[in-house]
């Protein structure tokens, strides 16, 4: 990563740091995901029938979508910003 990046006169010690940061969150997010996964799925669930969405958990799906493209917003600022390409 660091040897594409210096031809490009990019920032590497930035690079490094930005990369490792988003590298572990992203780690993070993946492990908590998976457990939250088989915490979830106990025998009595798998064999419920579906349910309708009530209208708070609709707000909570609108809500977890804007944060993650404001998170996905800032993430492309940032890169932009530690990354000067083509400037």
């Amino acid at each position: 990563m660091t040897v594409g990046a210096a031809p490009l006169r990019a920032n590497i010690e930035m690079l490094v740091a930005s990369f490792t940061v988003v590298f572990w969150l992203s780690h993070l997010s993946w492990v908590l995901g998976n457990y939250a996964y088989a915490a979830v799925m106990a025998p009595a669930d798998v064999r419920m029938e579906a349910e309708p969405l009530l209208p708070i958990e609709k707000k909570l799906i609108a809500w977890s979508l804007i944060l993650g493209i404001a998170l996905l917003a800032i993430l492309v600022w940032t890169g932009n910003s530690s990354l000067p390409i083509g400037r």
